[in-house]
Formats: structure tokens, sequence, C-alpha cells
């Protein structure tokens, strides 16, 4: 399997694996319309730490009953690819960034952010990998917000670390993943774009740098965008 088919989701499902993210699908989605139920609709972080939750119970069993994981502290190759979230996830790390960060280092993570944007904006998964910017969110070879970290993230995990690192000076080569891992986390995005669609909230996934740059040089856009509004258009990833 071919990066650029990892990162266009071209991924070839089993019958069994297709009706988990139907499921997924539908969980997902009824999740968010089961809060926005409440005027005003809960707080996106509590919805998203929820479908995370959920999202680690799963690959915790299916680890536990197949092939344990090579991907371990330290390893960040995946930090370097274009990385797909919703408005939700944005906003759930919005709040943990505010909640756990001084004044000034919020500051300079908001110009790292700003930095990398003004390079990655538009481009598309191929492009991305060719200008190796890593995530601003790595610091020491550890992520800041690895307890929120987006779906995306949580369930992209190679068969072969070396092939990671490699494929960042030749998207062609072949680069395995644990599909079903990552079935969860189409599922689940799916469901939560579904599910947005169905409360009239903004629906199209983010790239998540630009998504994450908006957020935080904007942070009261929270109850702008609970109320309906599009604030994360520049974001959005269109093709």
């Amino acid at each position: 399997m071919q990066t650029k088919d990892i990162l266009n989701e071209n991924l070839r499902l089993t019958s069994e694996q297709q009706k988990v993210m139907e499921f997924l699908t539908e969980f997902s989605s009824q999740m968010v319309v089961t809060a926005f139920l409440d005027n005003p609709p809960a707080s996106p972080s509590i919805l998203v730490k929820e479908i995370y939750r959920f999202c680690d119970s799963l690959i915790e069993g299916r680890l536990n009953s197949g092939t344990k994981l090579p991907c371990r502290k330290g390893c960040h190759w995946c930090c370097y690819l274009r990385v797909r979230a919703t408005p939700l996830e944005v906003l759930c790390i919005l709040d943990h960034l505010q909640s756990s960060l001084e004044p000034g280092e919020l500051s300079a993570l908001r110009q790292r952010f700003t930095e990398t944007d003004a390079v990655t904006r538009g481009m598309n998964g191929i492009q991305r990998i060719g200008v190796q910017k890593v995530c601003p969110f790595l610091a020491d070879a550890e992520c800041m917000i690895y307890p929120v970290r987006p779906l995306a993230c949580r369930t992209f995990h190679s068969l072969d670390p070396s092939d990671c690192r490699a494929s960042l000076d030749d998207e062609q080569r072949s680069l395995r993943i644990r599909v079903d891992l990552f079935v969860i986390s189409m599922g689940m995005l799916a469901g939560l774009k579904e599910g947005l669609g169905k409360v009239g909230r903004q629906t199209n996934l983010l790239e998540f740098i630009a998504g994450m740059q908006i957020a935080l040089n904007e942070p009261a856009l929270v109850n702008r965008w609970v109320e309906g509004g599009p604030v994360f258009a520049e974001a959005e990833i269109v093709k």
C-alpha cells in the first residue's frame, strides 16, 4: 500500500471492516445529535472525550487479540503527515491547551502554528510530505496533546516504523498500516461529520494545523461555532 493511498483513504476493506465502519459512523453520528439536543449543547470537549474513550477501548480490544504495535514513544515520523480532524476535535484540543498551558506557552505555541500554517496551508497529502514540516504539537519528541490527540492520530499505526521514515523521502514507498485500527477513525470521523450535518453545524473535515491555527488565534470562536457559524471555513479540506 502506498503512502498516497493511505492519505486519500483508498483502503480495501473486508466485509467485516466495512460493517464495523458503518456501525461506528451511526454510533458517532447519534452521539453528536444527542449532545446537541440540549440548548445550548454540551461542551464539545465532553462529547469528544467520550468519543475518544470509546475509540481507545476498541483499539485496546483489537491489540489484546492481535499483533502488538511497533509504534512507541520517540517514534514520530507520522507527525509529518497531513491530518484530518473535525471542528469538534479542534475545539476540544483548544480547551485542553487553555487549561494546561501558561499564557507565555500558549503564545509560543500560537507562533509555531502560524509559521507552520503559512507553509502548509492548502497542501494535499503528498505535498505535505514533501515539505517535511513536523506538527507544532511535537516537543522534545513527544506529543503535547497526547490525551486529546485527534482520531486520525490515534488509529494510524504502521506495521514497520522504518517504512515511516523512508516514506518521507519517497512517497511511492510501500507503507503498511493496521487497517483494522484505521477503520475505527474512518467510521468515527464519518459519523461526527454526519451528525454535525444533522444538527446544522459545519461538517467538512479540517486540515488539522490550519484549524488549530484559527482556534489559537481566535479562542472566543467556540460559542460562534456552537451557534452555527462557519468559523473554520478557511481550514476545510475540499479535496
